[in-house]
């Protein structure tokens, strides 16, 4: 009975190419996002509080209708 094919170098090359590309991207992905996150605050601690939508004291005075 003959031995199985071990994968050539080539192929390792190629999987070792891909895998490092995505531990790249992982990586990258995770740095952008907490430096954005860290650039500042996108709707602000207020943004439901200052919404005229939200706040009961702005509401249509059903009268006019």
């Amino acid at each position: 009975m003959t031995e199985p094919e071990k994968a050539n170098w080539g192929n390792r090359i190629i999987l070792l190419i891909f895998g490092a590309l995505a531990i790249v991207t992982i990586v990258g992905t995770i740095w952008s996002t907490t430096a954005e996150w860290g650039a500042g605050e996108v709707a602000g601690p207020t943004a439901v509080e200052d919404s005229p939508v939200m706040d009961s004291g702005n509401a249509p005075d059903e009268r006019a209708i």
